[in-house]
């Protein structure tokens, strides 16, 4: 029906912009943590942290980019 498909296209919509928001985030973030130690890393997450766009990510891309951003 009608109503499926503007529900579908809601949730693709929604997916796209969740992986625009991560890589958007991702670009920033990792070229500050790429040379940092460990401690000035957990600052700059803590920024990224208190970011709009990151509020807006799903648990699992949260999750995903904190490992990500953090890994040696």
């Amino acid at each position: 029906t009608n109503e499926q498909q503007v529900n579908t296209n809601k949730n693709v919509k929604n997916i796209n912009n969740d992986k625009n928001i991560y890589l958007y985030l991702y670009n920033i973030y990792r070229s500050k943590v790429k040379e940092a130690g460990f401690s000035q890393k957990i600052k700059i997450m803590s920024e990224c942290k208190n970011t709009k766009e990151y509020g807006e990510l799903s648990y699992e891309d949260k999750t995903r980019l904190y490992a990500e951003l953090m890994a040696p």
